[in-house]
């Protein structure tokens, strides 16, 4: 917590995979973001990466153990649609920082925040049809909703590619995108001014889901 109590940051930290989500990191995620009244006592809440690394490489493999015989990967799955839900039950400006790399589960969390600042070199995808994993149909939904082009979502499905933060930015998925040489600075000054604002406003205009 920084800013006199009102910023809470939640950094990823996995450095060796590019702070790919595991299961461990998605159980103490649900813990943080169960308690309630704790989080009402924040002006904005940030996510992002170690140290300013990269915001996330998605899902970590290991836990996911693609094999038929293997539940990993629908606990994996449970275990996110949990914390999705309880997302979007938070009225605290959820925002994301991203750098480097914003994949798969990475990126199906970072959508379901409230604004998404994109270093202008971060590379974004949803790799699912690459590894052959079915995303749940609730989760299916949820990312529809939040893709305004459905050309492009499924472009980013079916071939499974790789999207630069200009793109994903001109498709409506990032709110700004930011130059690489002044990354913090630029965010620190959004944050702040989130800060300055009246938070009873705030909370209005989130509790309408626009």
């Amino acid at each position: 917590t920084t800013a006199e109590n009102k910023l809470l940051k939640i950094a990823y930290k996995k450095i060796k995979k590019n702070n790919a989500l595991s299961l461990t990191m998605l159980d103490k995620l649900y813990s943080i973001l169960s308690e309630a009244n704790k989080l009402k006592r924040f002006s904005c809440i940030v996510f992002k990466g170690y140290k300013d690394g990269p915001f996330s490489s998605g899902a970590d493999l290991k836990d996911l153990n693609l094999k038929e015989s293997s539940n990993n990967l629908k606990n994996y799955n449970d275990k996110l649609s949990n914390i999705l839900k309880l997302l979007s039950s938070i009225k605290v400006p959820k925002v994301c920082l991203v750098k480097s790399f914003c994949l798969g589960a990475g990126l199906i969390f970072a959508i379901h925040t409230d604004v998404i600042i994109a270093d202008e070199k971060s590379i974004f995808a949803l790799p699912a049809s690459k590894l052959g994993i079915k995303l749940p149909d609730t989760q299916i939904k949820s990312i529809s909703r939040k893709f305004p082009n459905k050309f492009f979502l499924l472009d980013i499905i079916i071939s499974a590619r790789r999207f630069t933060a200009k793109e994903a930015y001109n498709s409506n998925l990032v709110s700004q995108l930011l130059s690489s040489s002044n990354f913090k600075e630029s965010y620190n000054l959004y944050i702040e001014s989130i800060l300055n604002n009246s938070k009873e406003t705030i909370k209005y205009y989130l509790s309408k889901n626009l």
